[in-house]
Protein backbone atom coordinates (compact mmCIF):
# COMPACT_ATOMS: atom_id res chain seq x y z
CA UNK A 1 0.00 0.00 0.00
CA UNK A 2 2.81 2.87 0.71
CA UNK A 3 4.25 1.33 -2.21
CA UNK A 4 1.55 2.44 -4.70
CA UNK A 5 0.90 5.57 -2.40
CA UNK A 6 4.49 6.41 -3.03
CA UNK A 7 4.35 5.60 -7.32
CA UNK A 8 1.09 7.95 -7.38
CA UNK A 9 3.03 11.09 -5.25
CA UNK A 10 6.09 10.26 -7.63
CA UNK A 11 3.79 10.48 -10.84
CA UNK A 12 1.64 13.82 -9.81
CA UNK A 13 5.00 15.57 -8.82
CA UNK A 14 6.33 14.35 -12.11
CA UNK A 15 3.43 15.47 -14.01
CA UNK A 16 3.14 18.83 -12.03
CA UNK A 17 6.66 19.42 -13.39
CA UNK A 18 5.47 19.30 -16.82
CA UNK A 19 2.77 21.30 -16.47
CA UNK A 20 3.19 24.72 -18.89
CA UNK A 21 2.94 27.81 -17.25
CA UNK A 22 1.09 31.33 -18.50
CA UNK A 23 4.18 33.94 -19.73
CA UNK A 24 3.35 36.90 -17.46
CA UNK A 25 1.61 39.61 -19.31
CA UNK A 26 4.10 42.03 -20.96
CA UNK A 27 2.93 45.48 -20.56
CA UNK A 28 4.39 48.21 -23.34
CA UNK A 29 5.84 51.48 -21.92
CA UNK A 30 4.36 53.92 -23.10
CA UNK A 31 6.91 56.36 -25.19
CA UNK A 32 7.69 59.91 -23.16
CA UNK A 33 7.11 62.85 -25.98
CA UNK A 34 9.87 63.96 -27.22
CA UNK A 35 11.30 66.97 -25.31
CA UNK A 36 11.85 70.34 -27.63
CA UNK A 37 15.12 71.68 -27.81
CA UNK A 38 15.68 74.06 -25.02
CA UNK A 39 18.81 75.69 -24.04
CA UNK A 40 19.41 79.20 -22.53
CA UNK A 41 22.46 81.33 -24.01
CA UNK A 42 24.01 84.64 -22.40
CA UNK A 43 22.92 87.62 -22.58
CA UNK A 44 23.50 91.08 -21.30
CA UNK A 45 21.17 93.39 -19.08
CA UNK A 46 21.50 95.65 -22.56
CA UNK A 47 19.64 93.00 -24.42
CA UNK A 48 16.45 93.47 -22.18
CA UNK A 49 14.22 96.12 -23.71
CA UNK A 50 13.47 98.85 -21.22
CA UNK A 51 16.41 97.76 -18.90
CA UNK A 52 18.11 101.13 -18.13
CA UNK A 53 14.34 102.88 -17.48
CA UNK A 54 12.09 100.40 -16.17
CA UNK A 55 10.89 101.12 -12.02
CA UNK A 56 12.65 98.05 -10.29
CA UNK A 57 11.51 98.44 -6.46
CA UNK A 58 8.50 96.32 -7.25
CA UNK A 59 10.66 93.54 -9.24
CA UNK A 60 13.02 93.84 -5.76
CA UNK A 61 9.61 93.81 -3.76
CA UNK A 62 8.76 90.76 -5.41
CA UNK A 63 12.01 88.81 -4.58
CA UNK A 64 12.31 89.82 -1.49
CA UNK A 65 9.35 87.94 -0.38
CA UNK A 66 10.13 84.84 -2.24
CA UNK A 67 12.91 84.79 -0.16
CA UNK A 68 10.84 84.88 3.35
CA UNK A 69 9.35 81.51 1.77
CA UNK A 70 12.64 80.03 1.27
CA UNK A 71 14.06 80.40 4.60
CA UNK A 72 12.14 77.88 6.16
CA UNK A 73 13.21 75.33 3.33
CA UNK A 74 16.01 72.62 3.36
CA UNK A 75 19.23 74.56 1.84
CA UNK A 76 19.84 71.42 -0.32
CA UNK A 77 16.08 71.52 -1.62
CA UNK A 78 15.96 72.59 -5.30
CA UNK A 79 14.90 76.06 -6.00
CA UNK A 80 11.62 74.60 -7.72
CA UNK A 81 10.56 70.96 -8.49
CA UNK A 82 10.92 69.02 -11.26
CA UNK A 83 12.98 72.41 -12.83
CA UNK A 84 16.22 71.97 -14.77
CA UNK A 85 17.70 75.76 -13.57
CA UNK A 86 17.68 77.52 -10.47
CA UNK A 87 20.10 75.65 -8.17
CA UNK A 88 19.21 75.03 -4.52
CA UNK A 89 18.01 77.21 -2.16
CA UNK A 90 21.18 77.63 -0.68
CA UNK A 91 22.36 79.15 -3.93
CA UNK A 92 20.22 82.10 -3.38
CA UNK A 93 20.83 82.60 0.16
CA UNK A 94 23.34 85.14 -1.03
CA UNK A 95 21.22 87.17 -2.97
CA UNK A 96 18.19 87.21 -0.84
CA UNK A 97 20.89 88.19 2.54
CA UNK A 98 21.85 91.48 0.01
CA UNK A 99 18.27 92.01 -1.01
CA UNK A 100 17.17 93.14 2.31
CA UNK A 101 20.00 95.78 2.44
CA UNK A 102 18.86 97.42 -0.88
CA UNK A 103 18.69 101.39 -0.82
CA UNK A 104 15.76 102.74 -3.01
CA UNK A 105 17.82 103.81 -6.34
CA UNK A 106 20.08 100.44 -5.99
CA UNK A 107 17.30 98.15 -7.22
CA UNK A 108 19.21 98.40 -10.97
CA UNK A 109 22.89 97.85 -9.39
CA UNK A 110 21.44 95.05 -6.93
CA UNK A 111 19.80 92.96 -10.23
CA UNK A 112 22.98 93.32 -12.51
CA UNK A 113 25.22 91.56 -9.68
CA UNK A 114 23.15 88.95 -8.33
CA UNK A 115 21.25 88.20 -11.32
CA UNK A 116 22.66 86.85 -15.33
CA UNK A 117 20.34 86.95 -18.02
CA UNK A 118 19.49 84.55 -20.52
CA UNK A 119 17.98 84.31 -23.66
CA UNK A 120 16.05 81.03 -24.18
CA UNK A 121 16.32 79.34 -27.24
CA UNK A 122 13.65 76.56 -28.49
CA UNK A 123 12.91 74.94 -31.57
CA UNK A 124 9.61 73.74 -30.17
CA UNK A 125 6.49 75.87 -28.58
CA UNK A 126 7.50 77.98 -25.54
CA UNK A 127 5.22 78.89 -22.79
CA UNK A 128 6.24 81.42 -19.73
CA UNK A 129 4.79 81.28 -16.55
CA UNK A 130 4.35 84.47 -14.69
CA UNK A 131 2.61 86.95 -12.32
CA UNK A 132 2.03 90.66 -12.54
CA UNK A 133 -0.12 93.01 -9.94
CA UNK A 134 -1.91 95.27 -12.20
CA UNK A 135 -2.00 98.89 -11.67
CA UNK A 136 -5.11 100.92 -12.14
CA UNK A 137 -5.20 104.78 -12.37
CA UNK A 138 -8.34 105.81 -10.68
CA UNK A 139 -9.99 109.05 -9.30
CA UNK A 140 -12.27 109.41 -6.93
CA UNK A 141 -14.82 112.18 -8.50
CA UNK A 142 -15.18 111.49 -12.24
CA UNK A 143 -12.71 113.96 -14.36
CA UNK A 144 -11.61 113.66 -18.02
CA UNK A 145 -11.32 110.71 -19.54
CA UNK A 146 -11.83 108.74 -15.83
CA UNK A 147 -15.70 108.23 -16.41
CA UNK A 148 -16.75 104.59 -15.14
CA UNK A 149 -16.72 103.63 -11.47
CA UNK A 150 -15.26 100.97 -9.86
CA UNK A 151 -17.98 99.37 -8.12
CA UNK A 152 -17.24 96.82 -5.13
CA UNK A 153 -18.00 93.20 -5.74
CA UNK A 154 -21.91 92.01 -4.94
CA UNK A 155 -22.93 91.50 -1.81
CA UNK A 156 -23.96 87.61 -3.05
CA UNK A 157 -20.66 86.59 -4.72
CA UNK A 158 -18.23 84.33 -2.55
CA UNK A 159 -15.31 82.70 -2.96
CA UNK A 160 -14.51 79.26 -2.61
CA UNK A 161 -11.16 77.61 -1.50
CA UNK A 162 -11.41 74.31 -2.69
CA UNK A 163 -7.76 73.90 -1.70
CA UNK A 164 -9.05 73.53 2.19
CA UNK A 165 -11.97 71.11 0.92
CA UNK A 166 -9.18 69.31 -1.03
CA UNK A 167 -7.38 68.90 2.26
CA UNK A 168 -10.62 68.20 4.86
CA UNK A 169 -11.58 65.19 2.31
CA UNK A 170 -8.60 64.06 0.98
CA UNK A 171 -9.63 64.20 -2.58
CA UNK A 172 -7.87 64.17 -5.11
CA UNK A 173 -10.28 65.51 -8.02
CA UNK A 174 -10.20 68.30 -5.59
CA UNK A 175 -6.66 68.87 -5.61
CA UNK A 176 -6.14 69.03 -9.10
CA UNK A 177 -9.48 71.58 -9.45
CA UNK A 178 -8.61 75.61 -9.83
CA UNK A 179 -7.03 77.05 -6.49
CA UNK A 180 -10.38 79.71 -5.77
CA UNK A 181 -13.92 79.70 -7.25
CA UNK A 182 -15.91 82.59 -7.24
CA UNK A 183 -19.70 82.08 -7.33
CA UNK A 184 -22.96 83.51 -6.61
CA UNK A 185 -24.99 82.45 -3.76
CA UNK A 186 -28.57 81.54 -4.02
CA UNK A 187 -30.44 80.68 -0.88
CA UNK A 188 -28.14 77.50 0.45
CA UNK A 189 -26.35 77.17 -2.89
CA UNK A 190 -23.43 78.66 -4.76
CA UNK A 191 -23.82 78.63 -8.24
CA UNK A 192 -21.37 80.06 -11.54
CA UNK A 193 -21.71 83.64 -11.38
CA UNK A 194 -23.11 84.77 -14.58
CA UNK A 195 -21.27 86.67 -17.32
CA UNK A 196 -20.96 90.27 -17.30
CA UNK A 197 -22.68 90.33 -21.02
Amino acid sequence: MRLRSFACLALVLALSACATTTPPEVRETPERPAEADFALSPASFADLPGWSSADLAPALTAFRRSCDGRRLRDPTAPLANGARYGGTVADWASACAAAQNVAPGGERQFFETYFMPHAVRSSGEARLTAYFEPIIQARRAPEGMFTEPLLRPPSDMVSIDLAAFAEAYDNEALRGAPRRLTGQLNGNEVRPYPQRG
